[in-house]
């Protein structure tokens, strides 16, 4: 007995196989990690822990500078600074230390699949 196939219907065939394998791929959702606060960060233009130095013939920054737990006089290099300047353990810069690195941990803590 011999077996005869319609075009037509193996074309259909062949084109609902494809249609349902591509309907179980699903969608790709990009996944982005979403910015933190920076809180009390916020304001610094330049924020280091131990010392800083302007480059060349000096650094302009429009915001707020803080060295914590360094001082003063582990800032060198001319800088024009448009904001506040913030030094030592305590302070305010102190705080900014935290709230950066606690922005930086929440980065660390969110999924992302890179896209």
């Amino acid at each position: 007995m011999k077996i005869f196939f319609n075009k037509s219907f193996v074309a259909i065939l062949g084109l609902s196989l494809i249609v349902s394998v591509v309907g179980f791929t699903g969608h790709n959702v990009a996944q982005a990690a979403s910015a933190p606060s920076l809180g009390g960060a916020s304001s610094f233009s330049v924020l280091a822990a131990l010392s800083m130095s302007a480059a060349g013939a000096g650094t302009t920054i429009s915001g707020d500078l803080g060295l914590s737990p360094g001082l003063a006089v582990s800032k060198t290099g001319p800088w024009t600074v448009g904001g506040s300047e913030y030094f030592g353990v305590g302070g305010l810069s102190a705080t900014a230390q935290t709230a950066a690195l606690n922005a930086f941990n929440n980065l660390g803590s969110q999924s992302s699949d890179g896209l």
